[in-house]
């Protein structure tokens, strides 16, 4: 399998890549699982970071529907949790 990236993309970061990908494939499921676990932290952080950001008056209860909201999309979470956004998440 080929790990080249598309030809539009600079030819320097190939390189860094086929690093990126030797070090993936080394690794054990459960590394790989920890990683995951990781990345998915780190994006959910990033997400409730953004939110406080834009809302910094909101309150917690608000912030987690909020949450909910851009982790689940906003159909799922007007459907379970009985919340439509009135500002843009």
């Amino acid at each position: 399998m080929s790990n080249e990236i598309s030809p539009d993309v600079d030819n320097r970061t190939q390189p860094i890549l086929d690093i990126y990908y030797q070090k993936i494939s080394s690794m054990s499921l459960e590394e790989k699982l920890e990683k995951c676990i990781q990345l998915s932290n780190s994006v959910r952080q990033l997400v409730l970071t953004g939110i406080m950001h834009r809302h910094p008056n909101s309150r917690e209860e608000e912030l987690r529907k909020k949450f909910a909201a851009n982790i689940l999309g906003e159909e799922i979470a007007t459907k379970y949790y009985g919340w439509k956004s009135t500002d843009g998440l």
